[in-house]
């Protein structure tokens, strides 16, 4: 590899290290007092998802689904193991769950994630052509599963998210997602009309997440008590550490973000960015955060109102300390060419 020195390091630790302050440093560190207030979503006059019942139902639910081929973390507890034992471990893991939420204490281990770096794309000698994979706790995983569909469930009972997400959502992908964009942008153009797509990208979106703007967004969505204390010590005090041919960095501190490859980030990540549109004009196509703004355009009037929305985004891009991936952001121009448009 070479670092940012431009020096060539070769051993696994030196290595390892290398890939540790490489993603270490897209954190974002927020300042506690300057949090902003999220506008509330879920406005209904009874209590919001304050607690969760955990069953031996669930859990067995959970660890059934565990897939045998998946590596264990930390604790050295892989998935064909914890099956085998399932029926003798049930008892205990209800008992542990239900502690949890009641003490609103997060074991450590649960906490500590063991990271690989899997290339991407571009030359394999720089750290920045890697992603990262968090390896956390089997146990922890299954916990994630039973608060990850009680939060679904609730957010689905009463509409909460967007219907302009697609993804990580029931029923919906990538396909549905593309499907409704080509069906739009076909109707303008059948009907003769011109049409502008700009294709949006969040820098390093799983990892930037601040965990009090998060938490702030959950409460607004009708999640508190127990439960989102819960979440925000699972969030809080994370370690991670890097693994290269079987030697591991030192431990970095996690300042923000919601753990890669985890269970329930992806839930509390769609709620972080469910409000994305909210002072958007025109329309809006998510899936993941990868997004889509697409306007019908016939003069440059049109098009100063596209332009209108990209400051907006980026206005909540720099409000909730998210970032735009620019080399990632595209413009797409559908139809005849207008004189005098120009989106940037």
């Amino acid at each position: 590899m070479v670092n940012d020195q431009n020096v060539v390091v070769d051993s696994a630790e030196e290595m390892s290290q290398e890939f540790n302050k490489f993603f270490s440093s897209d954190f974002t560190k927020e300042r506690t007092g300057e949090v902003p207030e999220a506008n509330w979503v879920y406005k209904e006059n009874e209590n919001g998802l304050n607690d969760i019942d955990i069953t031996e139902e669930k859990v067995s639910a959970k660890l059934d689904k565990l897939r045998d081929d998946k590596a264990a973390a930390e604790d050295d507890l892989l998935p064909r193991f914890l099956n085998c034992i399932k029926k003798k471990i049930i008892s205990p893991i209800v008992m542990l769950f239900k502690k949890v939420l009641r003490e609103e204490i997060i074991p450590s281990d649960w906490r500590d994630a063991n990271v690989v770096a899997i290339f991407k794309a571009g030359q394999r000698c720089e750290a920045a052509n890697y992603r990262p994979v968090s390896l956390t706790s089997q146990i922890c995983k299954v916990f994630e599963a039973v608060v990850r569909d009680e939060i679904v469930n609730f957010l689905d009972k009463y509409k909460l998210i967007r219907d302009s997400q697609h993804g990580f959502r029931k029923g919906r992908s990538c396909v549905t997602n593309l499907l409704l964009l080509l069906d739009q942008i076909l109707r303008c153009v059948d009907e003769g009309f011109c049409v502008d797509i700009v294709f949006l990208d969040l820098a390093k979106a799983f990892d930037k997440v601040p965990h009090q703007r998060l938490l702030e967004k959950l409460r607004k969505h009708g999640i508190g008590g127990k439960l989102l204390r819960t979440i925000g010590n699972w969030l809080s005090k994370r370690r991670q550490r890097v693994c290269v041919q079987g030697v591991k960095s030192t431990w970095e501190e996690v300042w923000s973000g919601v753990p890669h490859v985890s269970v329930l980030g992806p839930v509390l990540f769609l709620i972080y960015i469910n409000d994305l549109e909210e002072e958007v004009l025109n329309k809006v196509f998510k899936f993941d955060d990868d997004t889509k703004l697409f306007r019908q355009v016939s003069d440059t009037v049109d098009a100063l109102g596209m332009q209108e929305d990209l400051y907006r985004l980026v206005e909540w891009a720099d409000k909730w300390k998210m970032q735009f991936n620019v080399s990632n952001c595209k413009v797409m121009h559908v139809g005849r060419k207008i004189q005098g448009i120009h989106i940037t």
